[in-house]
């Protein structure tokens, strides 16, 4: 049985018309499940969430069946993701074209890491990314201490 997972962590080239491979297995995986890929400025990280379609719609459905329709937090949730997710269309080389917003969350420039996150993954600048692993590796350490 396959992994419906995104796993691993990959650096690729970004060139300057904000073009990325996005990688093989996150590809595969996206195509799997006949799903489109969205992507969206984290509201947590200086990075960009990735997921498939089915993983925004499972959310949405999450929240319209937990949560009164005026809650704040909610509301705020869906503003901050539903309204800046956007599909990408995977062109036949692997490729998207990231969009400037985007570039400029992620702070992006020749290169993006993709994290694989389980059901989601994210890019990340790979210098800010290498901070935010040491980060959490020893966050990590002190918690099983």
């Amino acid at each position: 049985m396959k992994t419906a997972l995104f796993l691993n962590t990959v650096c690729n080239k970004v060139d300057a018309k904000y073009r990325v491979s996005i990688p093989a297995s996150f590809r595969q995986l996206i195509e799997e499940k006949n799903a489109d890929l969205i992507l969206y400025p984290s509201f947590q990280y200086p990075c960009i969430e990735g997921c498939g379609g089915d993983i925004l719609t499972a959310l949405a459905e999450k929240l319209d069946s937990e949560q009164s329709l005026f809650a704040p937090q909610k509301q705020s949730i869906q503003s901050l993701i539903f309204g800046s997710a956007k599909a990408f269309i995977i062109d036949a080389t692997g490729r998207i074209c990231l969009t400037k917003e985007l570039m400029t969350h992620a702070k992006l420039k020749e290169e993006a890491v993709f994290v694989g996150c389980g059901k989601t993954f994210q890019i990340w600048n790979p210098e800010l990314w290498a901070k935010e692993e040491q980060k959490r590796r020893t966050k990590m350490g002190e918690m099983n201490e």
